[in-house]
């Protein structure tokens, strides 16, 4: 672990120092992450969409490397192993991973794409609602547990003609009714750069939003979830 954290003071501060620059930065640790030694890069995000964020210099995105593969995502076991051990390296850790639903607003169905984010994802970007709220960490407790969600700028002005109406009512996706607690800033489009999510939902809402045969909050081997971070107040690079 203490390695782990001195890496990431060297990496991050060659990040920070040349904004651009697409760093992978191998960190060979073993933090309860899988039963082998895990295999950390962090980057100037080549996939992650460029969007207004609080102090943007102060983020990194956490990927895993793999064989023929720099950009990997990590599971949700791996977010929370690395939300509890790098709290002296980083002020928060995030995460979020993409979703496909299906919802049927004034008897039209569609396939909707949107992201399963962690409690703590907008608050760690500084993205604020524009209406209504964003998902909190008591969004995020118990499996299947919290139906509400936050409707992307887009889909609420393309779907919803820009109704103020909708926040507090009902959407369904795949066939349960989540509470619309607000509608995203229309400056912050999603996380990855090709696609723009409809909806942000909680991540303890994956088994009802991605059906699986496994437990993705548990099984660290569906690795598909992107992480972000920002560096602790007064963290130094030496």
């Amino acid at each position: 672990m203490e390695r782990l954290l001195q890496d990431l003071r060297v990496a991050t501060r060659r990040l920070l120092k040349r904004p651009g620059f697409t760093l992978i930065a191998i960190l060979s640790v073993g933090i309860g992450i899988g039963a082998n030694t895990a295999i950390f890069s962090l980057v100037n995000a080549v996939m992650m969409r460029k969007a207004p964020l609080d102090r943007p210099g102060e983020l990194v995105d956490l990927y895993k490397t793999l064989p023929g593969f720099t950009h990997g995502p990590l599971s949700f076991p791996d977010l929370r192993d690395l939300q509890d051990e790098t709290t002296h390296v980083f002020a928060d850790v995030a995460g979020f991973r993409l979703a496909l639903a299906q919802t049927d607003v004034g008897g039209s169905p569609e396939s909707l794409v949107g992201e399963l984010v962690s409690g703590n994802y907008f608050s760690l970007l500084g993205i604020r609602a524009q209406r209504g709220r964003t998902l909190l960490p008591s969004d995020d407790v118990a499996p299947g547990a919290h139906p509400v969600v936050v409707l992307s700028h887009e889909y609420w002005q393309r779907r919803y003609a820009g109704d103020p109406r909708v926040v507090g009512q009902e959407i369904r996706l795949n066939a349960r009714p989540y509470t619309v607690v607000g509608i995203a800033s229309p400056a912050y489009r999603g996380g990855l750069r090709v696609i723009s999510p409809a909806f942000y939902a909680p991540r303890m809402m994956t088994a009802d939003l991605q059906p699986s045969s496994v437990n993705e909050l548990e099984e660290r081997r569906n690795q598909s979830v992107f992480v972000q971070a920002r560096l602790k107040p007064g963290a130094t690079m030496a």
